[in-house]
């Protein structure tokens, strides 16, 4: 009986490390440089290292996922589950791709990180980049959104300098610019006042009268 107990241990410990080490599969993509994607499955990432590398294969079940770096690809995305504000999960398709910056999102890393779109649709679309600050005990990790209009950059933008450019972006929506720094009008934010711009600048309602774009309620 010990025997088999043991056994039965050590079989799930190394299932245990297996997962642990493969973590999260979703459904996913990836596009090479000539533009060529294949579909299969990918590793789930947190944070800096979703934007330096995924782990790829179009077999779910292989022992050993390849690794794709920047100079392998230009873009990946993948399936995962979010929950609307009625707590009700829905699926949602993360995409990446390849956007050079001044500097790493990890010391020795490459430049060229592959970040997230955020804001896909719309008059402005935006991507996120985090990068890692050591040095800063209080933010480790930084955060910059990087804006598109018709798939041209106009702007970066971080918390230190958060007011002073989205004055400049939702210029000409009145109620919006107006409350700029009051509670929900702030750099955390900054994603729905960009959803919430597009809808007004699809809708061109009275400027002076803020309104949420109403797609979020159906997220």
């Amino acid at each position: 009986m010990k025997i088999i107990i043991c056994t039965l241990s050590i079989t799930l410990a190394f299932l245990a490390q297996s997962l642990h080490q493969k973590g999260e599969i979703a459904d996913g993509y990836i596009i090479d440089h000539d533009d060529q994607r294949k579909d299969g499955f990918v590793v789930v990432r947190k944070q800096i290292d979703s934007q330096l590398k995924v782990k790829f294969s179009e077999d779910k079940n292989v022992k050993k996922y390849p690794v794709y770096r920047v100079r392998d690809i230009k873009a990946y995305g993948y399936e995962t589950t979010l929950v609307d504000h009625q707590n009700n999960p829905y699926q949602h398709w993360r995409h990446f791709h390849s956007y050079e910056f001044e500097r790493p999102a990890r010391i020795m890393s490459s430049n060229i990180s592959l970040i997230e779109r955020v804001v896909e649709n719309g008059y402005y679309t935006v991507s996120v980049f985090k990068y890692e600050t050591g040095g800063n005990v209080d933010m480790p990790i930084t955060i910059r959104y990087i804006v598109f209009c018709d798939g041209a950059e106009i702007a970066q933008v971080e918390l230190d300098n958060f007011e002073t450019i989205t004055k400049d972006l939702f210029g000409d929506y009145t109620a919006l610019t107006n409350s700029l720094g009051e509670i929900k009008f702030r750099f955390g934010n900054f994603v729905r006042l960009v959803e919430d711009y597009n809808f007004w600048i699809e809708s061109m309602h009275d400027p002076n009268i803020y309104k949420m774009n109403p797609k979020i309620f159906n997220q």
